[in-house]
């Protein structure tokens, strides 16, 4: 028996959030066309999805003989449950694109400028305006939050490109009413954190500070195999003694500190220590050692080019390998 789909009944897709497939019906009218309706809990109508259109048109090429223009299915089920695995898949695609991908878009001439996107279908604007109301009433009934927007505001404006980091913050602690500051820093940036420390006194700030590998605990004993220990894979001393972001926030919260400064400290422990802080972080130095704790310098630069060239030019080449194994 020669068949047919008709592509258009695929044009509407009825999803919101978690998608449902509560239903499947297949009905034939006349002899040539396979009805597939599918029927979701939800009435968030999704117009002219050609992306899926495509892969369905590609799927019953791929089942079907053709017989004289027109396509012959061997296995009726067969050609159902390929389908509806595939729409399964594309519908997850279609709910997983509605999250935010403001990287692909020029923000600078949309939301910037008080508009949503042209460019892109999912700009959170057009996808999410309850979560975008929720924001802003936030900025409204959060007196932390509203505080805090405001003051940064201020900051921003009054020194916009002059003013270094180290001054916005100092700005920040005053206009917030903070006096008494937290530095958490790396042992490798103690001569840094002396200076910081020098400064924000001479604008009246009592410091409190606390070095990364205070309480002298061993690798080892947080769980670290003995071979990161000591000597880096790339040759340098790193020691035996583990960063001690966790001791570092308990100690600052034990000294009630109004906000604390993050000085250098390494991916990963700037997570925990943020995570274990009574008081507001910020990050003043973030630990680059590639090139001079400037992580930014890296994205445009020849070296930064050079090296993820290669190590994703050598990941390609491991995949390849282990498919050939």
């Amino acid at each position: 028996m020669y068949f047919f789909l008709k592509f258009s009944l695929f044009r509407r897709i009825f999803l919101l959030n978690e998608v449902s497939l509560y239903e499947r019906r297949l009905s034939k009218r006349g002899s040539n066309t396979i009805r597939l309706q599918l029927i979701s809990k939800t009435e968030l109508s999704i117009q002219g999805n050609l992306e899926l259109s495509r892969s369905i048109r590609n799927l019953t090429r791929e089942l079907a003989i053709n017989k004289k223009g027109n396509y012959f299915f061997n296995d009726h089920n067969e050609l159902e449950n390929r389908l509806i695995k595939k729409l399964k898949l594309m519908l997850n695609m279609t709910r997983n694109d509605n999250d935010p991908t403001c990287h692909k878009c020029n923000s600078i001439n949309y939301c910037a400028v008080g508009r949503a996107s042209k460019i892109l279908d999912n700009c959170p604007m057009k996808m999410h305006p309850d979560i975008e109301k929720k924001a802003k009433e936030l900025y409204k009934k959060d007196e932390f939050v509203k505080r805090s927007t405001g003051v940064a505001s201020i900051v921003e404006a009054k020194g916009y490109i002059h003013w270094p980091r180290l001054k916005d913050t100092i700005e920040y602690a005053k206009g917030m009413g903070y006096t008494k500051l937290g530095l958490a820093f790396c042992v490798g940036m103690i001569e840094e954190a002396k200076r910081i420390a020098e400064i924000l006194e001479k604008y009246g700030f009592e410091v409190v500070s606390v070095c990364c590998k205070t309480g002298a605990v061993k690798k080892v004993d947080v769980g670290v195999p003995e071979e990161y220990t000591m000597i880096s894979k790339t040759g340098y001393t790193i020691g035996w003694i583990t960063c001690n972001p966790v001791a570092q926030a308990l100690l600052l919260n034990n000294s009630s500190t109004d906000m604390n400064v993050l000085v250098g400290l390494c991916v990963g422990h700037d997570i925990n220590f943020t995570r274990l802080s009574e008081a507001p972080v910020t990050t003043l130095i973030a630990k680059d050692r590639s090139s001079p704790h400037n992580p930014a310098a890296i994205l445009f630069s020849h070296y930064g080019k050079e090296f993820f060239a290669a190590e994703l030019k050598n990941i390609r080449r491991l995949e390849m390998k282990k498919k050939k194994e």
